[in-house]
Protein backbone atom coordinates (compact mmCIF):
# COMPACT_ATOMS: atom_id res chain seq x y z
CA UNK A 1 0.00 0.00 0.00
CA UNK A 2 2.86 2.40 0.81
CA UNK A 3 4.41 1.91 -2.63
CA UNK A 4 1.10 2.55 -4.40
CA UNK A 5 0.49 5.59 -2.20
CA UNK A 6 3.85 6.97 -3.35
CA UNK A 7 2.97 6.27 -6.98
CA UNK A 8 -0.29 8.18 -6.55
CA UNK A 9 1.49 11.12 -4.95
CA UNK A 10 3.53 11.43 -8.15
CA UNK A 11 0.49 10.86 -10.38
CA UNK A 12 -1.50 13.53 -8.55
CA UNK A 13 1.34 16.02 -9.03
CA UNK A 14 1.40 15.28 -12.76
CA UNK A 15 -2.39 15.43 -13.04
CA UNK A 16 -2.40 18.95 -11.56
CA UNK A 17 0.79 20.12 -13.24
CA UNK A 18 -0.29 19.04 -16.73
CA UNK A 19 -4.05 19.38 -16.26
CA UNK A 20 -4.64 15.75 -17.21
CA UNK A 21 -8.20 14.49 -17.56
CA UNK A 22 -7.49 10.79 -17.82
CA UNK A 23 -4.55 8.44 -17.35
CA UNK A 24 -4.64 5.53 -19.77
CA UNK A 25 -1.47 3.65 -18.94
CA UNK A 26 1.33 3.70 -16.40
CA UNK A 27 4.59 1.91 -17.06
CA UNK A 28 6.46 0.94 -13.90
CA UNK A 29 9.99 -0.35 -13.54
CA UNK A 30 10.25 -2.57 -10.47
CA UNK A 31 13.54 -3.92 -9.19
CA UNK A 32 13.59 -7.55 -8.09
CA UNK A 33 14.91 -6.53 -4.66
CA UNK A 34 11.72 -4.53 -4.02
CA UNK A 35 9.94 -7.86 -3.63
CA UNK A 36 6.58 -6.75 -5.00
CA UNK A 37 4.00 -9.25 -6.17
CA UNK A 38 2.41 -8.06 -9.44
CA UNK A 39 -1.11 -9.17 -8.50
CA UNK A 40 -0.96 -7.42 -5.15
CA UNK A 41 0.48 -4.25 -6.68
CA UNK A 42 -2.23 -4.18 -9.35
CA UNK A 43 -5.00 -4.82 -6.80
CA UNK A 44 -3.78 -1.98 -4.57
CA UNK A 45 -3.46 0.26 -7.62
CA UNK A 46 -7.10 -0.40 -8.57
CA UNK A 47 -8.25 0.55 -5.06
CA UNK A 48 -6.28 3.81 -5.10
CA UNK A 49 -7.41 4.58 -8.68
CA UNK A 50 -11.16 4.47 -7.93
CA UNK A 51 -12.84 7.79 -8.72
CA UNK A 52 -9.59 9.34 -9.97
CA UNK A 53 -8.32 10.11 -13.49
CA UNK A 54 -6.35 6.84 -13.21
CA UNK A 55 -9.46 4.68 -12.84
CA UNK A 56 -9.34 1.85 -15.41
CA UNK A 57 -5.75 2.75 -16.36
CA UNK A 58 -3.55 -0.09 -17.48
CA UNK A 59 -0.63 -0.77 -15.12
CA UNK A 60 2.31 -2.31 -16.93
CA UNK A 61 5.10 -3.69 -14.76
CA UNK A 62 8.61 -4.40 -16.01
CA UNK A 63 10.93 -6.20 -13.63
CA UNK A 64 14.56 -5.15 -13.37
CA UNK A 65 16.91 -7.96 -12.37
CA UNK A 66 19.12 -7.61 -9.31
CA UNK A 67 22.69 -7.05 -10.48
CA UNK A 68 25.85 -6.56 -8.51
CA UNK A 69 29.44 -5.51 -9.07
CA UNK A 70 32.32 -7.02 -7.16
CA UNK A 71 34.45 -4.59 -5.19
CA UNK A 72 37.45 -6.84 -5.65
CA UNK A 73 37.54 -8.08 -9.27
CA UNK A 74 35.11 -5.48 -10.72
CA UNK A 75 33.01 -8.16 -12.45
CA UNK A 76 29.27 -7.52 -12.91
CA UNK A 77 26.76 -10.33 -12.46
CA UNK A 78 23.17 -11.26 -11.64
CA UNK A 79 22.50 -11.82 -7.97
CA UNK A 80 20.32 -14.82 -7.33
CA UNK A 81 18.65 -15.82 -4.07
CA UNK A 82 20.09 -12.68 -2.45
CA UNK A 83 23.51 -14.31 -2.37
CA UNK A 84 25.86 -11.34 -2.11
CA UNK A 85 29.04 -13.11 -3.10
CA UNK A 86 31.01 -12.77 -6.32
CA UNK A 87 30.74 -15.92 -8.44
CA UNK A 88 34.17 -15.19 -9.94
CA UNK A 89 36.40 -14.50 -6.92
CA UNK A 90 34.02 -15.28 -3.97
CA UNK A 91 34.49 -11.80 -2.50
CA UNK A 92 31.51 -10.51 -0.52
CA UNK A 93 32.09 -6.77 -1.04
CA UNK A 94 29.28 -6.39 -3.58
CA UNK A 95 27.77 -3.14 -4.78
CA UNK A 96 24.19 -3.35 -6.08
CA UNK A 97 24.05 -1.67 -9.48
CA UNK A 98 20.44 -2.38 -10.48
CA UNK A 99 17.23 -3.99 -9.30
CA UNK A 100 16.52 -2.26 -6.02
CA UNK A 101 14.18 0.56 -6.98
CA UNK A 102 10.67 1.23 -8.19
CA UNK A 103 9.85 4.14 -10.47
CA UNK A 104 7.39 5.36 -13.05
CA UNK A 105 8.95 4.94 -16.49
CA UNK A 106 6.13 6.71 -18.36
CA UNK A 107 2.52 7.84 -18.19
CA UNK A 108 0.12 7.83 -21.12
CA UNK A 109 -2.66 10.33 -20.56
CA UNK A 110 -5.15 12.75 -22.12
Amino acid sequence: MALVSGIFNILNEKIHELNLRRINKINLKVGDMVGVDDKTLKACFEVFAESTPAEDAELEIEHIPLRGKCGNCEMEFLLSNYRFQCPYCTESAIKIISGKGLYIESIEAE
